[in-house]
């Protein structure tokens, strides 16, 4: 359904035009049409006029920004002598929570598909995103730390 679908977001846009700059246009239009990224607009182009518009208000949208994890912090483990697989699955596992912060980019732009306000579906994301992460972190850790055999 998503790749048929052709909506906009409105807002604060957060891109990357090029790899070395990031561009904050405020109060514009972020286009997706048949499941990508179709440009980021001060004013809506006449082509795109009619389709759904999700006014995100304030909000910061940020296109692309998804499951982002960062494992430089790993290395400075290797002096202390930690098991940098332990670190490696429990670092991994606790960043997905980044994923479902309120104006995420992967969730601004299915709102509008599910026909939904961000404070109709945050409160479930976040006991099924959030809390389970959290339990799972906890969980996983306790396991890696007791039985360091384990695969």
């Amino acid at each position: 359904m998503l790749e048929k679908a052709t909506f906009a977001l409105r807002g604060n846009i957060l891109h990357t035009p090029t790899p070395r700059a990031i561009v904050c246009m405020p109060e514009s239009y972020l286009v997706c049409e048949k499941g990508k990224a179709a440009g980021v607009f001060a004013e809506l182009p006449e082509r795109f006029r009619g389709i759904p518009v999700e006014d995100c208000g304030d909000g910061l949208v940020i296109p692309g920004l998804v499951d982002l994890h960062l494992h430089a912090p790993q290395y400075s483990f290797r002096a202390l002598g930690m098991d940098l697989e332990l670190v490696h699955r429990v670092s991994t596992f606790a960043g997905s929570i980044l994923d479902t912060l309120p104006y995420s980019g992967s969730i601004l732009m299915l709102l509008p598909v599910c026909h939904m306000k961000l404070k109709e579906i945050y409160p479930a994301m976040f006991v099924t995103t959030v809390l389970s992460t959290l339990v799972g972190t906890v969980v996983i850790a306790l396991i890696m730390t007791l039985f360091p055999m384990l695969p």
